[in-house]
């Protein structure tokens, strides 16, 4: 998944590739500064330890850089995503304008998903059940927890007032759920050198959403899903992949789960928030109950066993997804589909746009652009639509 250039040590422009779809220059870090990086690399690499107690020689630390900073690729589809400026960023045509965000207690008319307007009692009966799911969820992960031997913590719940606060409103049904859940520690490692704990992190209240990074500013993944307000990121995975949950720029209700890397590829992975996170109970659930039946009775669960199991049933959702190709927007406004007129309407010609909705499972989409696009998700998240965009 992740392979250094050969070229990195010799010339800085070469760097780290993700999927193949992207480098960085890099530079390789001396003494203090690789004194600062280097306790950070097993959280990120777990095997690091290991590798280097097996040789007498100090291993190097490169660290990533994007090329807002150094001097693009020269050549080929990773150097033109390189050539991205990744600071000071707008959306084409002016500023993004979140949602208006939707006062506790309200009704608001939602959209099914074939266009048509549900009566405010449905909505107010879907938002309900939701609900109720939302909180089933949140007492199973609870229960998973309390059963993991410390594998796996729950964050703290979210209060109502720093939701309030977030660039994306967030519904009564969520505010259930985050109320009690405001995350997932899950262990899935261990360092067999000092004992470093490797950790994977769903994070329902991510600062990434609000422009925290630790290596920089994030506002260029915000505006690659599509701008504040419109999505909420709520886990960045150690492979450059970005899962955030859709948020209807016309109700504000969150609805099916998306990942994309740093390229023109996105996958829809869930339905719905609370489907992905009965996914993710389904599979630490089973990763326990495999690694305790390997561990024996009375043995405590070996981390490492553990991870694996886990590992084997979080799958990377391209695994799984059905491909489907996308149409330019010029073409869909001649369909006889309402949605995708309406949708095709509001892009420019050589926009793309995929229809989602005959995949009832994980749908991945990879829209052939020259560089890098704004996406975006239409009809309660049916439609998902990629815009080219240079990053500026």
């Amino acid at each position: 998944m992740q392979r250094e250039s050969a070229r990195s040590k010799r010339d800085p422009s070469a760097g780290r590739q993700d999927r193949s779809k992207a480098s960085r220059p890099a530079g390789v870090r001396y003494r203090p500064e690789r004194a600062a990086v280097r306790p950070l690399m097993p959280e990120h690499w777990p095997a690091y330890e290991e590798y280097q107690a097996k040789n007498d020689r100090e291993i190097p630390v490169v660290l990533i850089e994007p090329t807002a900073f150094g001097r693009p690729p020269s050549s080929g589809r990773a150097a033109r995503l390189d050539a991205v400026v990744r600071r000071g960023l707008s959306p084409p045509g002016g500023r993004v304008v979140p949602p208006t965000h939707r006062p506790r207690g309200t009704l608001m008319t939602d959209r099914t998903t074939d266009g048509t307007a549900s009566t405010p009692s449905a909505a107010q009966g879907a938002g309900s059940a939701a609900g109720d799911d939302a909180v089933r969820t949140a007492g199973r992960l609870r229960r998973v927890a309390e059963s993991s031997e410390g594998l796996v913590v729950l964050d703290p719940g979210i209060s109502d007032e720093e939701m309030d606060g977030w660039p994306a409103p967030v519904p009564e049904e969520i505010r259930a759920l985050l109320r009690v859940v405001g995350g997932v520690r899950i262990t899935v490692s261990r360092s067999a050198v000092n004992g470093h704990l490797s950790i994977e992190h769903v994070d329902l209240g991510h600062p990434f959403n609000r422009g925290c990074y630790p290596a920089g500013d994030s506002s260029w993944y915000v505006e690659h899903a599509g701008g504040a307000g419109t999505h909420w990121f709520v886990y960045l995975d150690h492979g450059d992949g970005h899962t955030y949950v859709d948020v209807d720029r016309v109700t504000g209700a969150w609805g099916p789960v998306f990942r994309f890397w740093d390229a023109t590829d996105s996958v829809r992975v869930a339905p719905s928030l609370t489907a992905w996170l009965e996914r993710l109970a389904d599979c630490l659930e089973e990763a326990l109950a495999s690694a305790r039946a390997e561990a024996g009775p009375g043995t405590a669960i070996e981390v490492r066993t553990f991870g694996r199991h886990f590992g084997d049933r979080w799958p990377d959702p391209e695994r799984e997804a059905t491909t489907v190709e996308p149409v330019t927007a010029a073409a869909a406004r001649l369909s006889g589909d309402p949605l995708l007129r309406e949708a095709a309407a509001a892009l420019p010609d050589d926009a793309l746009l995929a229809d989602l909705r005959s995949v009832t499972g994980p749908a991945a989409v990879d829209f052939p652009l020259p560089v890098s696009c704004r996406y975006a998700r239409w009809s309660a998240g049916a439609l998902l639509s990629a815009t080219a965009w240079d990053g500026e």
